[in-house]
């Protein structure tokens, strides 16, 4: 009688578990096996190792358990230390808009909880820049809950998705940590943690020069929580999705970003997809010497609302809005903007290009005294538009 339960090690699937052959063939045949009547496909600790991708078909109805994860395997070590996917370098794996996924689901109401990641690269050559742990193409009602990605390319992708929640999400992902491409309905992002951890200078290299921890495209009405993101080129980027689908096409709408801390990212909120509409609140971001921006917005046509945000650090504003973007800021706190220019002085938060800003107070500034020259809090320029505690719109 089908208990519900398929352990992948037992008869007659036998995964090793051990990282010594392709283990998904066993798995995927437990996966189907669980599709056909809906149950939990459980990975008990051990080193799977994936040549081929592993796929949730749309049937769904699969919940893929692993025993959670330990740290210490960037030397491939995963000796009692949880369940881990090895991702073979030179495997075969479904792609998708230019992306291969190590698991694939295409089904909705699944579940993926307790399992870490480890991605192959042929170090020292390029970091193989194609390869997603999980990508979720026409899924939904899916949750994606206490999943490290060690060390992929890309940790997730989603596209054409709607009601999916991904919760503790952890890992230094090298391309990428969460993108989106397309969610026209409502997905739930919470307590995401991307550091550059690994002890691989080629990595820490390529994640502050190229990296983003969390890319969005077209989404209609995100929600984001809890997210910590150090030492990426982007913490957050909202871009327009220029796809020739015209469903697909278009930005990213009503995003509410409620707490992050963006660490030491060159910027730790870009704004660039046209149209773009979105909710800042309870956010704190350090940057370091090469830090160019807090947030940044050129997109046209876009509205952002940004309340309880410390930005400090930047060599150029600690805010900048432009491309005839609206933006409606209360309680900032901005330091040390304009640091290290021997001649330009950028203010600290800046509308340029037709720009429009209210501020509500209070507007905290302050500069340390090793910046070399000294900037104004407030600026405009390019027929940028600054007033306080004005009414929105402008006359």
């Amino acid at each position: 009688m089908f208990s519900g339960i398929i352990d992948v090690t037992a008869q007659p699937y036998s995964a090793s578990g051990k990282n010594d052959q392709d283990d998904s063939g066993p798995i995927n045949s437990a996966i189907q096996d669980a599709a056909a009547k809906g149950g939990i496909v459980w990975l008990p600790p051990g080193a799977y190792r994936l040549e081929h991708s592993l796929k949730i078909p749309e049937s769904g109805r699969v919940s893929l358990v692993g025993a959670g994860w330990a740290p210490g395997s960037e030397q491939g070590n995963f000796t009692n230390r949880g369940t881990w996917f090895v991702i073979a370098k030179n495997g075969d794996y479904v792609s998708r808009y230019g992306i291969r996924s190590a698991l694939y689901i295409s089904g909705h109401g699944s579940v993926v909880r307790d399992i870490a990641f480890f991605q192959e690269h042929n170090l020292p050559q390029p970091f193989v820049e194609d390869i997603a742990a999980v990508g979720l193409d026409s899924a939904g009602d899916c949750l994606i809950e206490n999943v490290h990605v060690f060390n992929p390319s890309i940790g997730i992708w989603l596209s054409n998705v709607g009601r999916v929640t991904i919760n503790r999400i952890s890992g230094m992902p090298i391309s990428r940590g969460i993108l989106i491409r397309y969610a026209a309905d409502v997905i739930k992002i919470f307590d995401t943690h991307f550091w550059t951890f690994w002890k691989e200078p080629l990595a820490t290299k390529q994640v502050l020069d190229n990296a983003c921890a969390i890319e969005s495209f077209r989404c209609d009405n995100p929600h984001f929580s809890q997210v910590f993101a150090l030492g990426y080129n982007r913490g957050f980027s909202f871009r327009y999705n220029d796809s020739s689908n015209p469903i697909e096409r278009g930005p990213t709408s009503k995003f509410m970003i409620v707490t992050a801390d963006l660490d030491y990212c060159v910027t730790p909120i870009e704004i660039t997809g046209t149209n773009t509409t979105g909710q800042i609140v309870n956010l704190n971001a350090q940057g370091g010497d090469y830090s160019i921006c807090g947030i940044s917005m050129p997109a046209s046509g876009g509205r952002l609302q940004a309340a309880n945000v410390r930005l400090k650090i930047f060599t150029t504003n600690a805010i900048r809005i432009g491309g005839a973007c609206s933006a409606h800021l209360t309680n900032i706190w901005i330091q040390d903007w304009n640091k290290g220019q021997a001649t330009l002085k950028f203010p600290g938060i800046e509308a340029t290009d037709d720009a429009f800003v209210q501020l509500g107070g209070p507007i905290f500034h302050e500069q340390s005294n090793d910046i070399a020259l000294k900037s104004v809090a407030v600026g405009v320029s390019r027929n940028g538009r600054i007033v306080t505690d004005a009414v929105f719109p402008p006359p």
